[in-house]
C-alpha cells in the first residue's frame, strides 16, 4: 500500500519524538479529505468507491493516530471538530501539493507543456464539457486540461482565486469582472423537487409557485445577479417572495437533500435531471417561464492567458458545428 513517510524535526509532540518518522496510508489521507468535503458517510464512499464501514473505520483508525476526534456524527449530520477542520485545511493542502507536483512530472514525460484547469460545478459537468476538453486536447497536443469541481454557491471564486484557469459555467452578461466564451449548449430549466410534491402532479410548471413553497437556502451564493435570480430566485415574476428552506447548503448534494425531505423545489438546468435520473424519490418538471440557461467558458478579464484564448476558440469551433 502506499504511504506518505515525513521525518520531523528535533522536540517531542505528545510525548513522541519530533524526529520520529510519519508512516500512514495515502488511501486514509484521501478518505479523511474526501469525508470533510462531503460532510456524508454514504457519498464520501461513492466518490472513493468503496463501502461505508471502510470510509468509518479509515475514520477510527486516523483518529486513534492523531489522538482526537476530527468529526461529529448525529443521526441528522456530519460536522468537521475543530481539530478536524484544522487537520482538513493542511491535509487539503498538501494533497493538492503533492498531486500538482506529479501532474508536472507527468507532463514532463509525455511532453506536455502546460496544464489547463477548468472549472466546473456538479450541474454543469456533462457531455458537452467532455467534448470540449477532447476538441482542445486534439487540436492542441502540448496541452492537458485538468477538471476540478468548484463549489455551487462559490464557482467564480475559483477565478478569483486562480483555482481554476477556466470556469465552464452558465453565461450571465452583467458583470464586468469576467469574459464570456460561446455558448457550448443550450438547456431548458427544469424545476427538481421531491417525488409527491403538489407541484409534481403537473405536466409543466411556473416560478410563481416557487412562492408557496420556497427553495433551498443555499451559503453564500456569489455571481453575476442575474444568473443568481435564474438559479436561486428570491422573488416570483410578479414579485412575491420566495422563502429559504432548510439549512444552508454548499453542495448540490445537500441541496437534493433538503428537496428530498421537504417541499421546497429549486429551478436548475435539465442537466441535473440527467445525472439523478437514477433518484427516484426525484422528479423534474419543465419551467414554462424561465429562459435556457447557456453553457460556455468564463475567464478573467484581467487574466485571459494563450491557453484560455485557444480553449475559447474551441468552445467556438464546437458551438458552430452544433449550430451548423
Amino acid at each position: 500500500m502506499n504511504r506518505v513517510r515525513a521525518v520531523r524535526g528535533r522536540g517531542t509532540v505528545s510525548g513522541v519524538p519530533r524526529h520520529a518518522p510519519v508512516d500512514l496510508p495515502v488511501q486514509q489521507l484521501r478518505i479523511f479529505i474526501v469525508l470533510g468535503e462531503e460532510l456524508h458517510f454514504g457519498r464520501a464512499a461513492e466518490r472513493m468507491v468503496m463501502t461505508q464501514p471502510h470510509v468509518s473505520r479509515s475514520l477510527i483508525a486516523l483518529e486513534r493516530r492523531v489522538g482526537g476526534r476530527l468529526l461529529d456524527r448525529t443521526s441528522r449530520r456530519v460536522q468537521l471538530t475543530t481539530l478536524g477542520e484544522h487537520l482538513h485545511a493542511e491535509l487539503s493542502a498538501a494533497y493538492d501539493h503533492v498531486a500538482q507536483a506529479l501532474e508536472r512530472a507527468q507532463r514532463a514525460a509525455v511532453g506536455v507543456s502546460d496544464t489547463l484547469v477548468v472549472g466546473c460545478t456538479a450541474t454543469t459537468a456533462g457531455p458537452a464539457v467532455t467534448a470540449l476538453v477532447e476538441a482542445f486536447e486534439g487540436s492542441h497536443p502540448g496541452y492537458r486540461v485538468r477538471i476540478r469541481e468548484v463549489p455551487l454557491n462559490h464557482p467564480y471564486d475559483a477565478l478569483r482565486k486562480a483555482a481554476v484557469d477556466v470556469l465552464v459555467f452558465w453565461l450571465a452578461d452583467d458583470d464586468p469582472e469576467f469574459s464570456n466564451g460561446p455558448v457550448i449548449e443550450e438547456q431548458p430549466m427544469v424545476l427538481a423537487m421531491r417525488r409527491g410534491h403538489p407541484l409534481s402532479r403537473q405536466k409543466e410548471v411556473t416560478l410563481e409557485a416557487l412562492a408557496e413553497y420556497g427553495v433551498p437556502a443555499m451559503a453564500g451564493v456569489d455571481g453575476p445577479k442575474t444568473l443568481e435570480h435564474a438559479l436561486y430566485p428570491s422573488v416570483t415574476p410578479t414579485g412575491r417572495p420566495i422563502p429559504r428552506i432548510g439549512s444552508p447548503c454548499r453542495t448540490m448534494s445537500e441541496a437534493i437533500d433538503t428537496l428530498a425531505r421537504t417541499d421546497a423545489a429549486k429551478p436548475t438546468g435539465q442537466s441535473l435531471a440527467h445525472s439523478n435520473a437514477h433518484r427516484r424519490d426525484l422528479v423534474f418538471r419543465p419551467i414554462i417561464d424561465a429562459a435556457p440557461l447557456r453553457l460556455g467558458p468564463v475567464w478573467l478579464r484581467a487574466r485571459r492567458s494563450e491557453a484560455v484564448s485557444a480553449f475559447a476558440a474551441t468552445a467556438g469551433m464546437q458551438s458552430a458545428s452544433c449550430q451548423g
